[in-house]
């Protein structure tokens, strides 16, 4: 199992792939690029336009985009079993 889970550093991201970089202090390596999963921006609600709380009559639209690490965040990766490097950056660690 220690070679499918792994929790490490992000060290580099390519946004324009959605891929990052992850060092691994156990065992003092560092990932090929991995792609980072997706995360729905939904919130509250599927479908709804995302506004600010009402307050003093007025609304103001927010964007609301998927999330993505930065550099120096500590995530939790997820590999393909076997003898490959493919893997997946499934979370952040809070």
């Amino acid at each position: 199992m220690d070679d499918i889970v792994r929790v490490g550093e992000v060290t580099e991201v390519k946004t324009s792939d959605r891929t990052v970089r992850v060092h691994f202090p156990d065992v003092d390596i560092v990932s090929d690029w991995l792609k980072v999963l997706r995360t729905p921006p939904f919130i509250p609600k599927k479908g709804e336009t995302q506004q600010t709380e009402v307050a003093d009559m007025h609304t103001h639209e927010v964007k609301i985009e998927p999330w993505f690490p930065d550099i120096g965040d500590i995530v939790l990766c997820l590999y393909n079993p076997g003898f490959n490097e493919d893997g997946y950056v499934i979370g952040d660690q809070l």
